[in-house]
């Protein structure tokens, strides 16, 4: 069994996914709501939503989508999503990166069990909590 996080995104979830992969790498691939057999029967601005995006790497998936409605897109939604990195450097990168036109809503530190962790809110309005 594992565990994948699933982003509904509010029609930009192939910029946000392509800004993941550019931070935490892995293979990234999108399905498109065109791609479904009943898809000429919907609006074209529909046609090119996002109906599954999946950031696949050695350690973790994360899914996204641009289908939704108001009562799941939450843009300040009570979860974050948790990454262990390997190394200081790797911290620092991946903190700067997923900072980047987002807000630093915890800046890295030491805390009192010698873990060094901090948290951001991406440009994507998702939380992250980043911890080494």
């Amino acid at each position: 069994m594992q565990l994948c996080a699933y982003i509904h995104f509010n029609g930009n979830c192939k910029k946000a996914m392509t800004f993941y992969k550019k931070c935490l790498g892995g293979k990234l691939s999108f399905q498109t709501v065109s791609e479904l057999p009943q898809s000429e029967s919907l609006p074209s601005y529909m046609q090119r939503s996002i109906l599954t995006a999946l950031l696949q790497t050695k350690h973790f998936q994360l899914a996204g989508t641009d289908l939704n409605n108001e009562s799941v897109y939450l843009p300040d939604n009570s979860f974050s999503l948790l990454l262990q990195c390997d190394s200081e450097s790797d911290i620092k990168r991946l903190y700067r990166q997923l900072s980047a036109g987002g807000v630093k809503t915890q800046l890295l530190q030491k805390n009192f069990y010698g873990v060094v962790i901090g948290s951001v809110k991406d440009k994507f309005g998702i939380n992250w909590v980043l911890q080494c």
